[in-house]
């Protein structure tokens, strides 16, 4: 029988006596090892090489040195380890007592085999060592790219709330499993799910996202897996769905609780047999696609009121990731901010300098019910505002924000009727400078009201 080919990598063998570590490297040639082979005789060498060389896999004998025995390759496992985790090593070694090959697991070792060692079972073990240790070392290489402003996968936090999903993010992006991505509207569910999509394998396919907008099922099944001209009243022409669109990519689909119940029935089996009919076909095509979902709600609440099949909920929810609310991460509001305003300025080349550290204060204090996505509106509309009013940096006057929940009953006894309709007149007026870029015949135009008026407005605005 055919041995098994080995993968590539760089193996390490340390064994005290140089024929016997050149026979073992003889079998793997033989046995079609295309990697890098590199022998050591002690562990001061092997220890360099390590260092240099940084090897997936290392076999060694447990003796490397006469006067210590055993416990000379023992520490070396030691040492090793200390220096790279990742490496995999497999200790081959005359040595047949069990209270070593215990020691040695103990220390990290993967396996303890007695010379010479099965040739196939040895060539299992590296293949399996060489995947393992890749696996590891892109893990940590995706970890280390944390820069110091907090930016990962695109991602910007600094806060410890952000550190599980940075986990699970990274776990995702190594795999095909599909990911349910759960958090309140505007924490950036899709902006996760194209980073999931951007630094995985499938990033050189399509990123499809949906939303469905329909509670029928034909339509929903029609946008999704695609339809047959005539199968139902309105399909004119052969439509391709979005299943097909995203093969060897990513289908998104974002409020995935407003999938009825018979197309979840439908998408269970695609999931499972990654092919799929056309609303109105026989015809069985194929997709290999990954599902990423979101949710805004409670997932058990949803399958508890039978909104969302249990079955269903088992099977897109291989990897869950929960986004923290902006409320719970205010370590990251600084760069955030900082992100949009960075954003808007070279959109719109707007002549700012920066955020005011009281308008940061003002924007840390708030309970952002809105999210990121409300923090993100704040700082545009704040940009704008600040531009009109003549300032060089965003101050703490140029923020609007909604009040506070916990504090709106007590603040509306202090707000009398006509301040609330001067407030209102001037968010109105603010937004319609911003929809026409700071023409206020066209603002004025927008609103309805005379231009003079506006202008009342207006410079009540600056004034304050």
């Amino acid at each position: 029988m055919k041995e098994p080919k080995i993968e590539e990598g760089t193996l390490l063998i340390v064994d005290d006596e140089p024929e016997v570590a050149r026979v073992l490297e003889r079998s793997l040639r033989k046995n079609s090892f295309q990697g890098s082979i590199i022998l050591a005789h002690d562990s001061d060498k092997a220890l360099s090489i390590v260092k240099t060389k940084k090897p997936e896999v290392a076999i060694i004998d447990l003796s490397l040195d006469l006067n210590e025995g055993a416990s000379s390759g023992l520490n070396l496992i030691d040492k090793i380890k200390d220096l790279d985790e990742s490496i995999r090593i497999l200790v081959l070694t005359s040595h047949s007592q069990k209270e070593y090959g215990l020691e040695a697991l103990k220390k990290g070792a993967l396996s303890f085999l007695n010379k010479p060692g099965d040739p196939n079972l040895l060539i299992a073990l590296i293949n399996d060592g060489f995947r393992s240790s890749k696996l590891l070392r892109s893990h940590k290489n995706l970890t280390n790219s944390l820069h110091l402003n907090g930016d990962i996968f695109g991602l910007k936090t600094r806060s410890p709330s952000m550190q599980e999903v940075i986990e699970s993010l990274s776990f995702a992006v190594q795999n095909n499993q599909p990911v349910l991505i759960t958090g309140e509207t505007g924490t950036g569910k899709g902006v996760l799910a194209r980073s999931i999509h951007k630094y995985s394998n499938r990033n050189k396919k399509n990123f499809v996202r949906y939303q469905s907008s329909f509670t029928s099922n034909d339509l929903v099944a029609s946008e999704l897996f695609g339809h047959k001209k005539g199968s139902f009243t309105g399909a004119q022409e052969d439509r391709i769905g979005l299943i097909k669109e995203a093969d060897e990519g990513t289908l998104f689909i974002d409020e995935i609780d407003s999938i009825p119940k018979e197309t979840q029935v439908t998408l269970l089996e695609v999931l499972q047999e990654k092919n799929f009919r056309k609303v109105g076909s026989n015809k069985l095509e194929k997709s290999d696609f990954r599902l990423i979902s979101a949710l805004n709600k409670n997932p058990k609440e949803l399958i508890k009121k039978d909104i969302i099949r249990q079955d269903f909920f088992h099977r897109i929810a291989h990897i869950t990731i929960d986004l923290p609310a902006l409320r719970n991460r205010a370590e990251d509001i600084e760069i955030l901010a900082d992100d949009f305003f960075q954003f808007i300025l070279a959109r719109e080349r707007l002549p700012l300098r920066g955020i005011e550290s009281k308008a940061l204060k003002k924007l840390q204090n708030y309970n952002w019910p809105g999210n990121i996505r409300e923090l993100q509106s704040t700082i545009e509309k704040a940009c704008h505002l600040s531009t009109f009013r003549g300032h060089d940096k965003i101050l703490e006057s140029d923020i609007h924000l909604d009040t506070d929940k916990t504090n709106s009953n007590n603040n509306e006894e202090s707000i009398s009727f006509r301040n609330k309709i001067k407030a209102y007149e001037e968010e109105l007026a603010t937004k319609a400078l911003i929809e026409t870029e700071g023409n206020q015949t066209k603002a004025a135009t927008l609103l309805g009201v005379d231009r003079i008026v506006l202008r009342r407005i207006l410079e009540r605005i600056k004034d304050k």
